[in-house]
């Protein structure tokens, strides 16, 4: 990384984590509830890393993806973050 000190290497490497968490989820409901999910929409990097739409445009869920080797790093101040936010959008009439 040195020898290219301006990168945005890491930005995409998260991108494209953040995109196969995405997938991986949006597979899983499929599988998971089927056609009761036919209309639901995938927004990505806009609410959180990632979030789930239903059919009237209300946020389903909403996704915070990391990845780290580190297995004992805390995520508990962006759990808290993305609440925050939940509860905006509760307020906002989103959720």
């Amino acid at each position: 990384m040195s020898d290219v000190p301006h990168t945005a290497i890491g930005s995409w490497s998260g991108y494209i984590y953040q995109g196969i968490c995405a997938a991986y989820h949006v597979l899983r409901l499929y599988y998971d509830k089927g056609e009761a999910v036919k209309d639901y929409t995938l927004s990505l990097d806009s609410y959180e890393d990632f979030s789930i739409f239903d059919s009237t445009d209300k946020i389903v869920s909403l996704h915070q993806c990391k990845c780290f080797a580190d297995q004992n790093h805390d995520f508990s101040d962006e759990f808290d973050k993305m609440l925050q936010k939940r509860g905006e959008y509760i307020k906002a009439g989103m959720c």
